[in-house]
């Protein structure tokens, strides 16, 4: 996929991006509308009972995961998909041992 830039600047931040999601093979990237907004990118983690959204400007090195405040830098992406995956995973183990009993 291709990544929006805007400006020369924003070259150094896509590529800090692409480096990180490449830790996350598992990680499907899409662009909700890419005509009229190509700079936001989009993943959902869907390995638990509930999906887990994720928003990325990759050009501003900035991103979201759904009802939380928006982070920006390399490491905080790093972490927020991190722990998106660790809270999937929990949710689901969770839920399992619910309905277990």
């Amino acid at each position: 996929m291709q990544f929006y830039q805007n400006h020369p600047d924003e070259a150094a931040n896509i590529a800090a991006f692409t480096a990180i999601i490449t830790n996350f093979s598992g990680l499907s990237l899409f662009q909700p509308n890419a005509e009229k907004a190509p700079w936001h990118v989009q993943a959902i983690i869907d390995i638990g009972q509930y999906p887990i959204w994720l928003n990325f400007w990759p050009h501003k090195l900035k991103a979201q995961r759904e009802g939380c405040k928006s982070i920006e830098g390399a490491e905080a992406i790093q972490r927020l998909i991190e722990q998106a995956y660790d809270d999937a995973s929990t949710i689901s183990d969770d839920l399992d041992l619910i309905e277990g009993l």
